[in-house]
């Protein structure tokens, strides 16, 4: 995959209501191939013993910016091996991104294999050992001189990248034309990194405008298909799809001579409604209802809170968030949300009447504007012919108004409870954007 690295000196920022657009200026540029290959070191990662979920971070960063991950192996902790796997991916590759390996234990040697792999020297940062020093200071804890020492080390002419969920400086080392980036193992410091430091780097350098867009209530298929007028009329443009629960991640390449402007009208004329503003469902909610002044609450029986657990890993989201209840139970959903037991008998628990009546009780009860309710069958078991695993009554309400929809989402029982919170957001969503406002 091609792209144009560019020496950048000035930089201007666009900003439509549906995406955020980057438009870089230009005086000196050349032709460079970004073939990107991952190594995660990691004997762990062989064993069984921990999920390598660092590679679907990766993946789906590289698909949402329009880049390729070409391939990706995963190495033991063995200097010979990991030499031999850089060795190998410089040979055919660009960038390398080596994951792991990089704090102060016996086994974290990636640092010293590359540097010998590329016989460069290992030096010592005195500003990485400051801040460390500094960092367990105030924890009133003593750090020991070898620790110290070896998590100071950096390769030299290697730009560090901060690490900021924990302690191990990310390394980018420009070896001739090649790139290598070494990052951190643990995912809580890995995914940060790369979309902190790592992107940013690469990204500043293009001589590209890239457009994102979140799209929501599509699939990927529909989303790619009502994309067929930008195709014919701009086929120059490369297009990348990242399609998760609910929502599809499209990101557009577009060349130097194209306008952004002119592709930002198309793209928000093929998905007049379903192109967030902000970057996730929950997210939207959060800014729907701040711009309205309205509290928002949830009941959920299948979904078990994760419509709440959304939100509030949201910061600030309490302005906006009254409260939730987890209604599993037909005992509870009488109880606390005053769904009639001569409903629950004779329609069921999973029933639009039942989800109705869920919503009626959950605005009453928290004295909202707007919120969901969801009840339905997640699986595996519980189904039946007339209501089959992945059957999902969603209501959603704003003032004077209760909406209800019958869902059926395939998948396993993790994927449908997924899909009925990202369900049940976006309905939320088109609900309030349909509903006139005033400020």
């Amino acid at each position: 995959m091609k792209f144009l690295l560019i020496v950048l000196y000035d930089a201007g920022v666009y900003h439509s209501p549906k995406s955020f657009l980057t438009f870089n200026k230009a005086l000196q540029y050349k032709e460079i191939i970004l073939k990107t290959h991952a190594i995660f070191t990691g004997s762990e990662l062989l064993s069984g013993q921990t999920l390598n979920s660092n590679i679907l971070s990766l993946g789906r960063k590289w698909t949402e910016m329009g880049w390729k991950l070409e391939s990706s192996s995963i190495i033991p902790d063995d200097p010979q091996l990991i030499k031999k796997a850089l060795t190998l991916s410089l040979e055919n590759h660009e960038l390398t991104i080596i994951c792991g390996g990089l704090g102060a234990t016996s086994d974290d040697i990636t640092r010293r294999s590359v540097a010998e792999a590329l016989k460069l020297k290992i030096n010592y940062s005195e500003k990485i050992r400051a801040e460390l020093e500094e960092f367990m200071a105030k924890r009133q804890r003593i750090p020991q001189e070898q620790w110290l020492k070896n998590q100071s080390e950096h390769i030299e002419s290697a730009k560090l990248l901060d690490n900021r969920t924990g302690l191990a400086h990310g390394q980018l080392i420009k070896y001739g034309s090649k790139l290598i980036a070494l990052l951190p193992g643990p995912p809580s410091e890995f995914t940060p990194m790369l979309e902190q430091e790592l992107v940013p780097l690469i990204n500043s350098k293009r001589s590209f405008t890239q457009l994102n867009y979140i799209i929501a209530g599509e699939t990927e298929s529909s989303v790619e298909r009502r994309c067929a007028e930008i195709k014919s009329e701009f086929p120059q443009v490369d297009y990348g799809f990242c399609a998760q629960p609910g929502i599809v991640k499209l990101s557009l390449r577009l060349p130097q001579n194209i306008d952004a402007k002119k592709i930002t009208k198309l793209c928000e004329k093929s998905f007049p409604i379903e192109i967030l503003s902000t970057p996730s469902l929950p997210e939207e909610i959060l800014q729907l209802a701040r711009q309205r002044n309205w509290t928002f609450a949830s009941a959920e029986s299948c979904t078990g809170g994760l419509v709440s657990s959304a939100l509030t890993a949201i910061p600030g989201s309490s302005d906006v968030l009254a409260g939730a209840i987890v209604s599993y139970s037909c005992d509870w959903k009488n109880k606390y949300l005053k769904v009639k037991k001569s409903i629950l008998n004779k329609f069921g628990a999973v029933s639009e009447e039942c989800a109705h009546a869920m919503a009626e009780g959950l605005r009453e009860k928290f004295k909202v504007e707007c919120g969901v309710a969801i009840t339905g069958i997640a699986g595996p078991g519980g189904g039946s012919d007339e209501k089959p695993v992945g059957l999902v009554y969603i209501a959603s309400f704003i003032p004077n108004d209760i909406l209800v929809e019958k869902c059926l989402f395939r998948g396993d029982r993790n994927l449908v409870r997924q899909h009925s919170v990202s369900h049940a957001l976006n309905q939320l969503r088109l609900q309030i954007n349909s509903h006139k406002f005033t400020r």
